[in-house]
């Protein structure tokens, strides 16, 4: 395998080496570089801003300025309208003060996640502020909002570290459709959602009688604030409400529907209250649960050691046991359906194995969980997965449902301990960037030019199936593979889909669309018998790889390579390891009947089979080599 080292030079030149001009194409965008910054070209010939980090730790100046015109290599001029996600996340600390064009009209989540600005004037014909955008930084005083703006993501100003975003007051001129101020505090242009309150918004906090929703973490923030009073309007109560100094609160009768937790995370000096009028929560044994007993929303008091959960929950809010180190082992009810986002995040909670009805699982859901960091075989139901459902988790093997179509985009982004995964037989696309490895920050680089760091860690999947129709670009982006297996043919595999893979083997035929560099760093082509001529002569193959036709069948005395293949163990209940001398290119299963169960497309010597949903009986290997096909028996007892 391809073995390299990239440093911040080198991914730029990678990124701008695929053509001839300083950018490159695939199904999505162009990109291009300016004056240290790079960007993209939009579907209407404008430019986002979407990367910062070719600018230099020792940047020069304390001031960083956007322009509103930039120019690609030709020369042709380009408006730049949009600050894309995470664009200014990496700046560097010397950089206080940010100033941006009149031409912006958007910036993205997270677009200045930790940025070290404490300054920044606001286009006055901005409309979109994502969520998260301005979070952690070191704003102060008052913020302007423009009369243009019609979204305001959650906590766009928020922070969680302390002394940063000193923030007084914010104002927006009356004139805007979609928001006011009163007191500083952002809502909705009729006061009914309150949507974010500054820092210095003072130590005892009331709500306006006109309010009927809390946005999620709207206070959060106010961490001069030792007390909070909602008003008998309030009807709907977001995520993490509550800043960390608020350690009791009370849900009046008239609340109808909360998101999840009020608080940021989970806390043992935590007192929650819940007026007797109201009709829709209970508060008993530490949960907060919806009154008809299926819906936990957050658990407050001691929950530590070993616990299990009672039975007729069938959905676990979001971030119901975010941050939770003392609880180590929880049992989930049969009934459990639905896990939200962030729910067992930044916990060291380990859950045995997820109920058969669980058919849900939200963003985040097992974001840095410490306690689980082995395999999970996930439910049959389990086919509504969020993107980035399983981001930034500790596991090292995931078995997905067999009946799993679309693997979402992010679905395994920046797993780094990830090393199999296991798809089933009716997967149909993997979007794009579904395992992606660019590697979380550290100190403000990416975790992939930290010295040392696990982003390079091989990952192993099994053969993609011959139902897979669409591989999206980048899908495995900086993810290592020692090889991949496609026992059919896609429609379409997206650029660098498989940016760090030496071997790919193909089964069947050619996919008859194949973005550049989609396999940038493959060394060696694996095709069926006779089938070299056809790969070298098709477009974007050509001489670049080193070919190795399949052996085709032949007969074979089985009594002649009686050691050269073996399985065990045998009998087994979970799992048998199939051995042999030379490379395994296919194993097929036969059960009593003659009925074919399984079937696998590899190219190893070693390989282990999960029998563990097999029924208990007698199976019949079909072994495939190049010397030819053996037989072997096979034993599943319980």
């Amino acid at each position: 395998m391809k073995k390299f080292t990239l440093t911040l030079l080198a991914l730029l030149s990678l990124a701008f080496s695929a053509t001839s001009q300083n950018y490159y194409e695939n199904e999505d965008w162009r990109y291009f570089m300016y004056d240290s910054l790079i960007y993209r070209i939009m579907p209407d010939n404008t430019a986002e801003l979407v990367s910062d980090i070719s600018i230099p730790a020792s940047y020069p100046s304390n001031i960083l300025t956007v322009p509103q015109t930039v120019y690609d290599s030709n020369g042709t001029a380009y408006t730049v309208t949009r600050i894309g996600a995470y664009s200014m996340a990496f700046l560097p600390s010397t950089v206080d003060s940010i100033e941006l064009p009149e031409s912006i009209v958007a910036i993205g989540d997270c677009a200045f996640h930790d940025a070290c600005i404490s300054h920044i004037t606001l286009p006055t014909g901005l409309r979109w502020i994502g969520d998260y955008a301005f979070i952690n930084c070191f704003l102060t005083g008052r913020v302007t909002l423009p009369d243009s703006l019609e979204n305001l993501g959650l906590m766009a100003f928020g922070f969680n570290r302390s002394g940063r975003n000193n923030i007084n007051d914010f104002y927006i001129d009356p004139s805007n459709r979609h928001f006011c101020t009163v007191d500083g505090v952002i809502y909705s242009k009729d006061t009914t959602v309150a949507v974010f309150a500054p820092r210095g918004i003072g130590s005892s906090i009331t709500m306006p009688q006109s309010v009927r929703r809390i946005e999620s973490g709207a206070y959060s923030s106010c961490t001069r604030a030792s007390e909070i009073y909602l008003g008998d309007s309030v009807r709907e109560l977001g995520l993490q409400i509550l800043p960390s100094t608020i350690n009791l609160f009370n849900i009046p009768a008239s609340v109808v529907h909360m998101e999840g937790p009020v608080n940021q995370e989970f806390r043992l000096a935590f007192t929650l209250t819940v007026d007797p009028m109201n009709t829709h929560y209970t508060l008993g044994n530490g949960m907060l649960r919806s009154t008809d007993g299926d819906t936990l929303v957050m658990c407050v008091g001691s929950w530590s050691g070993d616990k299990a959960l009672p039975e007729g929950i069938k959905v676990i809010c979001p971030y119901v046991f975010f941050n939770n180190g003392s609880l180590h082992n929880l049992v989930l009810p049969t009934t459990l359906e639905d896990i939200g986002t962030f729910a067992f995040a930044n916990s060291n909670i380990h859950l045995s194995e997820l109920p058969y009805p669980v058919r849900h699982l939200g963003a985040y859901w097992l974001s840095d969980n410490r306690g689980m960091v082995d395999t999970l075989v996930l439910p049959s139901a389990a086919l509504q997965l969020d993107t980035d459902a399983f981001a930034e988790c500790r596991l090292a093997m995931v078995v997905l449902p067999d009946a799993l179509t679309t693997i979402p985009r992010g679905l395994f982004r920046d797993c780094l301990n990830l090393s199999n995964v296991v798809v089933g037989s009716h997967l149909e696309q993997i979007e794009p960037y579904a395992f992606d490895q660019r590697g979380r920050s550290y100190n403000g680089l990416p975790q992939r030019f930290i010295q040392g760091s696990r982003w390079d860690r091989p990952l192993r999947i099994n053969s993609l199936p011959a139902t897979l129709r669409t591989v999206g670009c980048n899908a495995f982006f900086y993810r290592v593979l020692d090889s991949v297996v496609f026992l059919g043919s896609p429609d379409t595999i997206g650029e660098m889909a498989f940016d760090s893979c030496a071997r790919v083997v193909f089964h069947d035929s050619l996919p008859p669309v194949v973005y550049p560099n989609a396999f940038r760093a493959t060394d060696t082509v694996v095709v069926p018998c006779g089938a070299a001529y056809a790969f070298t002569n098709a477009p974007g193959w050509g001489s670049a790889f080193t070919y190795i036709e399949m052996p085709c069948p032949v007969a074979v005395d089985e009594a002649e390579t009686a050691r050269a293949v073996t399985v065990d163990p045998n009998p087994t209940t979970k799992m048998a390891t199939v051995r042999s001398d030379s490379r395994i290119t296919q194993i097929e299963a036969f059960d009593a009947t003659g009925a074919k169960i399984y079937g696998l497309y590899t190219y190893c010597n070693s390989t282990t089979l999960d029998v563990s949903r097999w029924p208990t009986g007698s199976y019949l290997l079909r072994i495939h080599t190049p010397q030819g096909v053996i037989t072997r028996k096979l034993m599943v007892a319980r």
